[in-house]
């Protein structure tokens, strides 16, 4: 890439080796259960960075990589310290999906996909994607699943959005009264609802 700065296949190449790497690099626990180490979340952030740069340099994104990439940026979203990061990961995640899901919208695309969106904050959107959605499902079970599914995480979505609007009104009256707001906006763990960071 020094030699060759915005080349497609090496920026996609370096994303998604960033990403294994950083799947290497996670913990798990004597449950089975998978967290994300410091030094997992640095390849994902390294990542997330290849990604941007990649999209800004292919005129056709790479589905599958897009898929990956979704799921890496969720993560991050999780983990991350501020709401405002959080938002950052979370519509990124979102575009990344959605070029999966427009590529082969399956049912697990658009679900994932109205998930990932309801927390960006377009809750009429994810609600159309949940309609295409459910429209693939093969039961009548299956459609149940996933609208409860969906509602859960409307719920959680709202919850989201509430806290981050108090969290920005705490900031602005810490700064206001001479306050450090960074501290007041970093909420404990996962924004998300993710467990934060394993040792």
């Amino acid at each position: 890439l020094q030699k060759q700065p915005g080349q497609e296949d090496l920026l996609a190449s370096l994303a998604k080796n960033r990403m294994l790497a950083g799947q290497q690099l996670v913990a798990t626990g004597p449950n089975g259960e998978v967290g994300l180490t410091i030094e997992s979340r640095t390849q994902y952030q390294k990542a997330s960075d290849a990604w941007s740069e990649y999209l800004k340099a292919t005129d056709e994104p790479n589905p599958n990589l897009a898929q990956q990439m979704a799921n890496v940026l969720y993560s991050l979203a999780q983990i991350s310290r501020t709401y405002q990061e959080a938002d950052v990961n979370i519509a990124a995640a979102a575009e990344a999906q959605k070029i999966y899901a427009e590529q082969r919208p399956t049912l697990n695309a658009l679900s994932t996909l109205a998930l990932f969106t309801l927390f960006s904050g377009d809750v009429k959107e994810a609600e159309k994607l949940n309609a295409e959605a459910e429209k693939k499902a093969g039961s009548k079970f299956q459609r149940e699943q996933l609208g409860n599914q969906f509602d859960a995480a409307k719920k959680s979505a709202a919850e989201f959005r509430k806290n981050r609007a108090e969290a920005e009104k705490a900031a602005q009256e810490a700064s206001k009264n001479g306050g450090n707001p960074e501290s007041i906006e970093n909420p404990l763990g996962g924004v998300l609802g993710g467990n934060g960071l394993t040792e």
